[in-house]
């Protein structure tokens, strides 16, 4: 899997989000097949559907803030006028070495102009953006990291899960994309892709919790037995960050041989 990276910007001293910026790095945005999706950019071309991203807060000299990835369409992508849509689809991940994606006190908050929102342990509607009268989008939001009560938050690859929509009738909303960010950890950063890489490729039957090769009832008592976890991939089907209802539920839908 192809994953992109970002480059350096310059962004404007009012750090309202509206600046100039590599098409590189940023979140490409097509519809294909009736469906928003994630691509990366290379060399102003979109290319290689992605669904992973990376940014680096202190990028741009501020600790904890990044204005990277944005969100880009070429111009006659979407019908003007109309709204992207972006939602945190899960709370805000830290990534443990050799555990995975973990729960955290940490909070980032998203905004761009008037438009903010925090995103802390629980999923979050985002806030929606006019499509530009060419047809295209260039937005490059405002990512702040903070630790509990305002104190700098701990070195590590933090992990936002969203789900982007477009109000074109007829569009799907795109599966999750992910942004990792690095907050002076890059071996942890690239760690947490490697994970989510794999995760993504996944087996071929992820209701298979103890992979023995089919869904039954030894997959409902190790799920049970790992009930509420916030740091068990096998267990969590729906990647979710926690093993819930949903997760029984798709055990359920996919039983008997894989």
């Amino acid at each position: 899997m192809i994953r992109s990276s970002y480059l350096p910007f310059l962004i404007c001293s009012c750090l309202t989000g509206a600046v100039m910026a590599q098409h590189d790095g940023d979140i490409g945005l097509v519809i294909d097949a009736q469906k928003l999706s994630s691509v990366v950019i290379t060399e102003e071309e979109y290319s290689t559907d992605e669904q992973i991203f990376t940014a680096s807060f202190g990028d741009s000299g501020f600790d904890f803030f990044t204005q990277n990835p944005g969100w880009n369409a070429a111009p006659g992508t979407f019908v003007p006028g109309t709204l992207f849509t972006w939602n945190a689809v899960s709370g805000l991940k830290k990534y443990e070495s050799g555990v995975g994606l973990v729960p955290t006190s940490a909070t980032l908050r998203v905004s761009f102009s008037t438009s903010s929102v925090t995103i802390g342990s629980e999923p979050v509607t985002g806030f929606s953006l006019q499509v530009q009268p060419d047809g295209g989008f260039h937005k490059h939001p405002n990512f702040f990291l903070q630790g509990p009560n305002g104190s700098d938050p701990e070195a590590g690859a933090y992990v936002l899960e969203t789900r982007l929509e477009i109000s074109e009738p007829g569009v799907d909303a795109s599966d999750s994309v992910y942004v990792v960010f690095d907050n002076m950890d890059l071996d942890l950063q690239t760690e947490a892709v490697a994970y989510l890489e794999e995760i993504l490729d996944g087996p071929a039957c992820p209701s298979d919790v103890d992979q023995d090769g089919s869904v039954g009832f030894a997959d409902v008592l190790s799920l049970l037995g790992d009930w509420g976890c916030g740091s068990c991939p096998d267990s969590d089907v729906d990647n979710s960050g926690s093993v819930d209802f949903s997760d029984l539920l798709a055990v359920i839908a996919n039983w008997g041989d894989c």
